[in-house]
């Protein structure tokens, strides 16, 4: 694929529009096709792509789209994942947790769900790196479906998965407090039907984990 080092210099452009549209064609190309993973993979998009999400306070779309392509690239492809892993793409995630754009934040926490529940190693890098500490600020007592909401415990959930997982009494504390009262809170919603899937975590956290899976009445 002779176009890919064109399409590269494109990823990295600082013609943010035509960056967006490049790094949009590569997770397109690169999803679920596993030449243009490895074309992608072995062409060095990985760390270019890592790179932009250094960008998540000042253009969000372009980190947005950066990880869309990163997963792209790398879900279902160990090569991928090792070249992730390689250039440190855990650390460079993170961030992205703190953005203030739902959109960055939900995309950020459904990888490091996806990627911890493939790879025991990069489940562990992330609870190493604090990241259940970031998703747990995102635990809101609501009371209605919330895709931000969902996403968080989802990320919760699986990084507390055959983890060494350990809390503070007052983290855990609070957050069995809070996903007390968002189970109360869903059980009461005339709207959908709330199932709740819980997990021990290795701390025996007391069933605090729940992933909320809606089905809207019509």
């Amino acid at each position: 694929m002779g176009g890919t080092k064109t399409l590269i210099r494109y990823v990295t452009a600082p013609q943010r529009e035509l960056q967006a549209l490049s790094i949009n064609i590569v997770a397109e190309m690169a999803q679920n096709n596993i030449f243009c993973q490895d074309i992608f993979t072995k062409d060095k998009f990985l760390p270019a792509l890592a790179r932009n999400l250094s960008e998540a306070k000042s253009n969000e779309n372009i980190v947005r789209c950066s990880i869309y392509a990163i997963s792209s690239i790398i879900r279902s492809f160990p090569p991928g994942m090792n070249e992730f892993k390689r250039i440190n793409g855990v650390k460079a995630l993170l961030p992205c947790l703190k953005s203030a754009n739902s959109d960055v934040y939900i995309k950020s926490a459904f990888l490091i769900a996806s990627l911890s529940s493939l790879d025991k190693s990069l489940r562990d890098a992330f609870v190493n790196s604090d990241a259940f500490s970031m998703l747990m600020e995102n635990v809101k007592p609501i009371d209605d479906f919330d895709v931000k909401q969902e996403t968080t415990l989802h990320a919760l959930s699986t990084l507390s998965t055959k983890t060494n997982l350990k809390l503070s009494a007052e983290k855990r504390k609070n957050l069995e407090l809070i996903l007390a009262q968002v189970i109360s809170n869903n059980k009461q919603n005339e709207d959908c039907e709330v199932r709740f899937i819980h997990r021990n975590s290795v701390d025996h956290f007391s069933k605090a984990f729940c992933f909320l899976f809606y089905t809207f009445r019509t």
